[in-house]
C-alpha cells in the first residue's frame, strides 16, 4: 500500500472513532438515546422555529435541521391543539442530540434586538435541562 491511500484510511478510522464516540456520548448505558424535558414559553417556540427557518444550511445539516424543527413543530402543534396561551409553558420531550443540534443551529442566527429575550429565554432553558440530566447521567466515582 501507498502512502496516501494508508493516510486516507487513518483518516477514515479517525472520522469513525470519532463519530462512534459522539454517538455512544448521547446514549445511556443501555445504547437508548439520553431524553431531555426542556421547559419553553409557547412563543418561545414559535420564536425558534421563526429563526431556524432564516439560517442558511449546509447539505449535511439538512437531516439534523428537519429532527429539530419537526419537534419543535409538534410542540406548537399540541400547544394549540391544548388552546394554550402564549405566555404558558410547556414541557417539549426531546432526544439530547436533538436538543444539542438545536443549539448549535440557533447559535447561527442573526437576531434582531427585539427577539433576544426570546432567544435567551429558550437556549438557557435548553442549556439547563442537558446540563442537568448530563449530571445525572455521568458515572458516579
Amino acid at each position: 500500500m501507498n502512502m496516501k491511500l494508508l493516510k486516507r484510511l487513518f483518516l477514515i478510522f479517525l472520522c469513525t472513532a470519532s463519530i462512534t464516540s459522539s454517538l455512544a456520548a448521547q446514549s445511556g448505558q443501555n445504547g437508548n438515546p439520553i431524553n431531555i424535558n426542556p421547559k419553553f414559553v409557547v412563543t418561545d417556540i414559535q420564536f425558534a422555529i421563526q429563526t431556524l427557518n432564516t439560517i442558511e444550511l449546509q447539505g449535511r445539516e439538512v437531516p439534523a435541521f428537519m429532527e429539530v424543527k419537526g419537534i419543535l413543530l409538534e410542540a406548537i402543534n399540541k400547544a394549540a391543539k391544548a388552546n394554550m396561551k402564549a405566555e404558558d409553558i410547556m414541557e417539549v420531550p426531546m432526544p439530547m442530540l436533538i436538543g444539542k443540534n438545536a443549539l448549535n443551529l440557533l447559535e447561527r442566527a442573526t437576531l434582531a434586538g427585539e427577539h433576544a429575550d426570546n432567544y435567551l429565554r429558550f437556549t438557557s432553558a435548553l442549556i439547563a435541562e442537558i446540563k442537568r440530566v448530563e449530571s445525572e447521567t455521568q458515572p458516579r466515582k
